[in-house]
Protein backbone atom coordinates (compact mmCIF):
# COMPACT_ATOMS: atom_id res chain seq x y z
CA UNK A 1 0.00 0.00 0.00
CA UNK A 2 2.80 2.46 0.93
CA UNK A 3 4.80 1.73 -2.33
CA UNK A 4 1.65 2.34 -4.30
CA UNK A 5 1.07 5.83 -2.70
CA UNK A 6 4.73 6.42 -3.03
CA UNK A 7 4.46 5.66 -6.66
CA UNK A 8 1.25 7.54 -6.86
CA UNK A 9 2.89 11.15 -5.16
CA UNK A 10 6.17 10.32 -7.30
CA UNK A 11 3.81 10.45 -11.04
CA UNK A 12 1.98 13.29 -9.56
CA UNK A 13 5.25 15.38 -8.39
CA UNK A 14 6.95 14.31 -12.04
CA UNK A 15 4.05 15.83 -14.43
CA UNK A 16 3.55 18.90 -12.53
CA UNK A 17 7.70 19.35 -12.98
CA UNK A 18 6.93 18.46 -16.67
CA UNK A 19 3.75 20.47 -17.32
CA UNK A 20 4.35 23.53 -15.15
CA UNK A 21 6.05 24.87 -17.93
CA UNK A 22 2.67 25.43 -19.96
CA UNK A 23 1.47 27.53 -17.81
CA UNK A 24 4.16 30.00 -19.03
CA UNK A 25 2.66 32.85 -21.18
CA UNK A 26 4.73 31.70 -24.12
CA UNK A 27 2.36 28.74 -24.44
CA UNK A 28 -1.13 30.61 -24.49
CA UNK A 29 -3.34 29.94 -27.63
CA UNK A 30 -3.56 32.54 -30.13
CA UNK A 31 -6.94 32.26 -31.81
CA UNK A 32 -6.57 33.35 -35.02
CA UNK A 33 -10.23 34.30 -36.77
CA UNK A 34 -9.17 34.56 -39.88
CA UNK A 35 -8.03 31.21 -40.01
CA UNK A 36 -11.34 29.71 -38.65
CA UNK A 37 -13.56 30.76 -40.69
CA UNK A 38 -11.23 29.81 -43.96
CA UNK A 39 -11.23 27.01 -42.44
CA UNK A 40 -15.11 26.99 -42.13
CA UNK A 41 -15.17 28.53 -45.53
CA UNK A 42 -13.21 25.41 -46.84
CA UNK A 43 -15.49 23.29 -44.91
CA UNK A 44 -18.70 24.34 -45.97
CA UNK A 45 -17.39 23.97 -50.11
CA UNK A 46 -18.90 20.88 -51.72
CA UNK A 47 -16.18 18.14 -52.43
CA UNK A 48 -14.65 18.54 -55.98
CA UNK A 49 -16.89 16.07 -58.57
CA UNK A 50 -13.86 15.24 -60.77
CA UNK A 51 -11.61 12.34 -59.86
CA UNK A 52 -8.01 13.40 -60.05
CA UNK A 53 -5.60 11.38 -62.17
CA UNK A 54 -4.07 8.41 -61.30
CA UNK A 55 -0.17 8.89 -60.30
CA UNK A 56 2.07 7.35 -63.77
CA UNK A 57 4.40 4.95 -62.12
CA UNK A 58 6.46 2.28 -63.89
CA UNK A 59 8.15 -0.08 -61.36
CA UNK A 60 10.54 -2.40 -63.01
CA UNK A 61 11.42 -5.27 -61.19
CA UNK A 62 14.44 -7.15 -61.84
CA UNK A 63 16.18 -9.62 -60.12
CA UNK A 64 20.53 -9.08 -60.38
CA UNK A 65 20.11 -6.95 -63.40
CA UNK A 66 22.53 -3.94 -63.41
CA UNK A 67 22.76 -0.71 -65.13
CA UNK A 68 24.87 -1.91 -68.08
CA UNK A 69 23.00 -4.74 -68.20
CA UNK A 70 20.08 -3.41 -70.83
CA UNK A 71 21.31 -2.30 -74.55
CA UNK A 72 20.63 1.52 -73.81
CA UNK A 73 24.35 1.19 -71.49
CA UNK A 74 25.67 -1.09 -73.60
CA UNK A 75 24.72 -4.08 -72.34
CA UNK A 76 24.34 -7.34 -74.52
CA UNK A 77 20.32 -8.45 -73.49
CA UNK A 78 17.86 -6.84 -75.36
CA UNK A 79 15.80 -4.89 -73.79
CA UNK A 80 13.59 -2.54 -76.43
CA UNK A 81 10.69 -1.64 -74.45
CA UNK A 82 13.28 -0.31 -71.43
CA UNK A 83 14.99 1.20 -73.91
CA UNK A 84 12.16 3.10 -75.28
CA UNK A 85 11.21 4.57 -71.95
CA UNK A 86 14.66 5.48 -71.33
CA UNK A 87 15.16 7.42 -74.65
CA UNK A 88 11.38 8.86 -75.54
CA UNK A 89 10.40 8.59 -71.83
CA UNK A 90 7.01 7.03 -70.22
CA UNK A 91 3.25 8.31 -72.01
Amino acid sequence: MKRALFLGVLVAALLGWLLYPLTSARFRIVVDEAKLRARDRYLAEAPRTHAPAPPNVVLILADDLGKTDITRYGGWVPTPRIDAIGTEGAL
